[in-house]
């Protein structure tokens, strides 16, 4: 029992060892919601606090759903009102989150999925808009700690914006379609008589 247990010990050890550190999210400290929601008039700039960003490794697209199979996911969260940032910085390597299928040598594809809930999972019936940002990741080292970790992170671009524009999903409710005027009803209705006395 005793050799079982130093060899799942080993093992323990060898996978954490083998698990790199990551930063990640999307900070662009320009944020907008589906509805142009966000500005901020203290702080004078967008930052649309009221979404939920989801990290994987792989590519995630949509087509009536989140197409995440072949993608590996790493973490979630909300709108980090420290760093104003959807995500976790790069400010203290030693606390940064790790996983064992991150390679801090970078070099590998990963989406970020934003959408407009504040939701656990992509499954999600309440998230009607959504934004996919894909990148690459990259290596980063700190002298400091002596650790390198894997940027997953997109900074600088505007976020339902000009930038990188919200999409509905396929759950959302259609658009509304506007009514025509009364005036217009009336109008329709005068020439419609006027047709029938003119052909009796």
């Amino acid at each position: 029992m005793k050799k079982i247990m130093i060899v799942l010990a080993a093992f323990g050890i060898a996978l954490s060892a083998n698990a790199a550190a990551y930063y990640w999210g999307l900070a662009s400290y320009d944020y907008l919601g589906p509805d142009g929601s966000g500005y901020d008039t203290d702080m004078g700039g967008n930052f649309y606090k009221g979404g939920t960003a989801f990290l994987y490794l792989g590519t995630v697209a949509y087509d009536n759903g989140f197409q995440t199979d072949g993608a590996t996911y790493l973490t979630s969260g909300g709108f980090n009102e420290d760093a104003f940032i959807y995500g976790v910085d790069n400010s203290d390597f030693s606390i940064l989150p790790s996983n064992a299928a991150v390679d801090a040598a970078g070099g590998q594809a990963y989406s970020i999925v934003l959408v407009d809930a504040n939701v656990s999972s992509l499954d999600d019936s309440n998230i009607q808009n959504y934004i996919i940002v894909n990148g690459v990741s990259v290596s980063d080292y700190d002298p400091g700690t002596e650790m390198s970790a894997a940027g997953l992170i997109d900074y600088g671009t505007v976020i339902g914006g000009d930038g990188v524009a919200w999409t509905a999903t396929s759950s959302a409710p259609p658009e509304p379609i506007p009514e025509p005027t009364s005036g217009l009803l009336v109008l329709l209705g005068v020439a419609g008589l006027a047709l029938k006395r003119k052909k009796a």
